[in-house]
């Protein structure tokens, strides 16, 4: 995140600032299908948001 959030010349005379926000989940704690892996780390990309901009968040499972 570091790394990407360095402007970035275009080459037309202004660096253009770049940004992210990164959800992740992880085999096999969150689930085993790709479906599923990608639910809970689209759930926690939006937490990651909500948290404000340039945020990593990792999906947390729920306890049961």
């Amino acid at each position: 995140m570091e790394k990407i959030s360095v402007p970035f010349d275009l080459g037309v005379g202004t660096a253009i600032p770049i940004g992210l926000s990164i959800g992740s989940a992880f085999a096999p704690a969150d689930g085993g299908e790709p479906e599923l892996l990608l639910t809970c780390s689209d759930h926690a990309l939006y937490e990651a948001k909500r948290t404000g901009k340039g945020r990593y968040r990792a999906h947390v499972r729920a306890a049961n």
